[in-house]
């Protein structure tokens, strides 16, 4: 026997309804900024993990580590029970996080704004956020599902991972390698950095401005773009190996580390740095 028409458009109506409920218990609607301090040893590594959130660190005027989190849930039983957590392992690494009564629902997060006197060495994980990094030293290494990631003055390697986010490192003193899949690289190399920089995106092109320090070869392409070099004069000057369109192979010294700078879509451009 068929439904009638009425009884079809009740049930439409209940699907519909209960569906909103469903989306109204996964808003994170509830917030709350909470601000700590905890002991940090500028000598020591840093470690930084949220959800659904964005991490912001930087290198400042401070004794301790200032945490700001910016927390948001579904209820306010979660957000009174929702934890923010500083603690230092035995080895001295300080690390920062949330920890969720039970599994993070729906769109839960928290977002991070930390300054610390100083850090040897950082590992920050976001998941849908961007991440900043400004001013502080040893290896980064930095991954984001969705977001952009931004590096300034990292006194140390940079390893930086994003799905969905431009990827910029400013004063670069030493090997980068970032990849994303959806964003634009660029990369500034401070004014002794000899490199290496790996570079690789799927859609979005990518500029490195290098400096006279720079080393070893250089090979660069894309499959859907343009690849040059711009700039180069007296004082920098790569001895082009081959060039094309889309490609070239240059050499800055016949030492030091291979770079590779690789896109699907978009330009490739190498440059001295002003």
């Amino acid at each position: 026997m068929r439904p009638s028409l009425k009884g079809l458009c009740e049930l439409l109506v209940l699907t519909a309804m209960t569906f909103s409920l469903g989306a109204c218990e996964s808003l994170a609607r509830y917030r709350e900024t909470r601000s700590s301090q905890a002991p940090c040893d500028a000598s020591k590594p840093v470690q930084v993990e949220t959800a659904n959130g964005a991490i912001v660190i930087r290198k400042g005027e401070v004794a301790e580590a200032e945490i700001r989190a910016n927390l948001r849930t579904t209820s306010i039983e979660r957000l009174a029970a929702t934890r923010v957590i500083a603690e230092t392992t035995p080895g001295g690494t300080l690390r920062i996080g949330v920890r969720w009564p039970g599994e993070r629902q729906g769109d839960e997060g928290c977002d991070f704004d930390i300054v610390v006197p100083g850090a040897m060495g950082l590992t920050l994980q976001a998941q849908n956020g961007r991440i900043s990094v400004s001013g502080l030293s040893g290896v980064a290494t930095l991954s984001t599902s969705n977001g952009a990631i931004s590096v300034e003055g990292q006194s140390g390697a940079v390893k930086a991972r994003s799905s969905n986010g431009d990827i910029t490192v400013r004063e670069a003193s030493d090997r980068v390698d970032a990849a994303t899949s959806n964003g634009s690289i660029t990369i500034d190399m401070a004014p002794a950095a000899i490199g290496p920089v790996i570079a690789e995106t799927t859609n979005g092109s990518i500029r490195l401005r290098v400096s006279p320090k720079f080393s070893g070869k250089i090979e660069a392409s894309t499959s859907n773009g343009e690849a040059s070099l711009t700039g180069f004069g007296q004082g920098l000057s790569p001895k082009v190996i081959s060039e094309s369109r889309r490609s070239f192979i240059a050499t800055f010294s016949d030492v030091g580390a291979p770079s590779c700078l690789t896109t699907s879509n978009g330009s490739v451009v190498l440059s001295p740095r002003n």
